[in-house]
């Protein structure tokens, strides 16, 4: 889309109307966009995966996980360095999901240690 600058300081001094049908134009493909979306999403819930599976067996799992993304995404919540080792490249693990924006941020090999022998093996540093 080209300048989308509005009122007296618009640098491109196009008449309203014509910025009018940009905006509506504009419109019209979010809808699109976000009804394709919405498709992709429903169409990745109906298929017989494994992963679909858990998310259908598992909706508030996979909300608290969904949230987790959307809150890192924005700016909302930071990734930490893993817990036990300090890597950066990491997971988030939730011990509740009753709090989905409450984390533990492991790196994959000591989430995956984690969820094989269980809650003991590490000390929590950061106090959660």
């Amino acid at each position: 889309m080209r300048n989308l600058v509005f009122g007296r300081r618009a640098t491109d001094r196009r008449r309203r109307s014509v910025r009018k049908l940009e905006l509506a134009a504009l419109s019209r493909y979010l809808s699109v966009e976000s009804a394709k979306l919405q498709a992709r999403d429903a169409a990745m819930l109906k298929t017989d995966t494994r992963q679909a599976n858990w998310r259908r067996a598992n909706p508030a799992k996979y909300n608290a996980h969904l949230a987790v993304q959307r809150a890192v995404k924005a700016g909302e919540l930071e990734k930490q360095a893993c817990e036990v080792c300090g890597i950066e490249m990491v997971d988030a693990h939730h011990d509740q999901y009753d709090d989905p924006l409450k984390v533990r941020w492991l790196c994959r090999r000591h989430h995956t240690r984690l969820h094989h022998y269980g809650e003991d093996m590490f000390p929590i540093r950061n106090g959660l």
